[in-house]
Formats: structure tokens, C-alpha cells, sequence
């Protein structure tokens, strides 16, 4: 059996890293994409009770207007169950977009580089 890739953190940073949501958006996100991915996400809330969610969005080429603003009203809407958002992408202007959806959805929202420095960041290790 090979270890847990978290197995080296301390117990609390495991139990964060398990209570994570990915959200893996790629290519062009239009707003079916949103939806199907947002209801994903809902579905792994669900069973958690509440958790953080990490969005990878480093294989995402661009997205529709309409596909930003479901992202934003389903984070208004879920961010009771929330801890924390981390978005992943290379893309610096996504960052100030980032920051943007996160005020309008009075989410707690940062932008990262690599899913590594978001993992810290919402296991609290930041």
C-alpha cells in the first residue's frame, strides 16, 4: 500500500486536503461546461457538509462571460459551505479577475500558480 500523499502533513492538514472539492476546468469554458462542473461540485458538498474547493483551471484557454457569471452566483450561493477558494492559473490577468469574483461573491478567494501553493493555502499552510 503507498502512502497518502498528504501522509507527511500534520493530522488536521489531512483532514483539510480530504474535505477538498477539485473543480478541473479545460479549454474553452462556455456555460453548460459551468453548470455541469458547478453541479459536481454541489454533489461532493453534499457529501462532505462543507470543505474548500480548489479550481484548476490550468488547461482552460478562455470562457464566456455568461460561464464567469455562473461561476460567481454559485459561489455567492455555496459559500456558506466554503472555507476556501483556490483557483489555479498561469494567466495573470485571471488573477485580478479572481480576486474580482471573490469579492462580488463575498467568497474567501485567492489565485495561485501551481496546485501545490493552492493545496498549502487551503490546508492552511500558507
Amino acid at each position: 500500500m503507498s502512502p497518502r500523499p498528504d501522509s507527511d502533513r500534520p493530522t488536521g492538514t489531512r483532514l483539510r486536503t480530504a474535505r477538498t472539492v477539485v473543480m478541473k476546468l479545460e479549454g474553452f469554458l462556455d456555460a453548460e461546461q459551468m453548470n455541469a462542473a458547478a453541479r459536481q461540485a454541489s454533489a461532493n458538498l453534499d457529501r462532505l457538509g462543507q470543505g474548500c474547493l480548489l479550481v484548476d483551471c490550468s488547461a482552460m484557454d478562455d470562457y464566456e462571460a455568461e460561464a464567469r457569471r455562473l461561476f460567481t452566483e454559485w459561489n455567492s450561493q455555496n459559500r456558506h459551505r466554503i472555507d476556501r477558494v483556490a483557483v489555479v492559473t498561469e494567466k495573470v490577468l485571471w488573477h485580478m479577475v479572481i480576486r474580482t469574483i471573490g469579492l462580488a461573491s463575498s467568497q474567501t478567494m485567492k489565485p495561485f500558480d501551481t496546485r501545490d501553493a493552492a493545496f498549502e493555502w487551503l490546508t492552511g499552510q500558507d
